[in-house]
C-alpha cells in the first residue's frame, strides 16, 4: 500500500499463493489466490474478511483462477484451467 506521492506505507495477505488479480468495490478488496484457487476477500485496511471457492472443476471450484472484476451485483472470475469465467452474486 503506496499514499497518493508513492511512500510505502503497508503490506497484506499473508498466505496469498501467487495473486494475479484483484477488484475492489464496496470497501473490499478481492484478490485471486491463484494456487490456492480461491478468492481471499479483504478490508482495505489489510484484514481478511472472508474467501470462497476450492480446488476442482465443479461449480464455484477454480483451476488456477487468474483475474477477477467486481461490480454491485456480481463477481466475474477467471478460471484459467477449466477455460470459463465463472459468474458469483454478492
Amino acid at each position: 500500500v503506496f499514499d497518493k506521492n508513492y511512500h510505502f506505507i503497508s503490506s497484506f495477505g499473508d498466505g496469498l499463493s501467487f495473486p494475479l488479480g484483484f477488484d475492489i468495490e464496496n470497501d473490499k478488496m478481492y484478490v485471486t489466490n491463484t494456487y490456492e484457487s480461491r478468492i481471499d476477500v479483504f478490508s482495505l485496511e489489510g484484514k481478511k474478511v472472508f474467501s470462497f471457492g476450492s480446488r476442482g472443476r465443479g461449480e464455484g471450484q477454480f483451476r488456477y483462477a487468474s483475474d477477477i472484476a467486481v461490480d454491485d451485483k456480481h463477481v466475474y472470475v477467471i478460471d484459467t484451467d477449466n477455460n470459463r469465467i465463472q459468474v458469483f452474486t454478492h
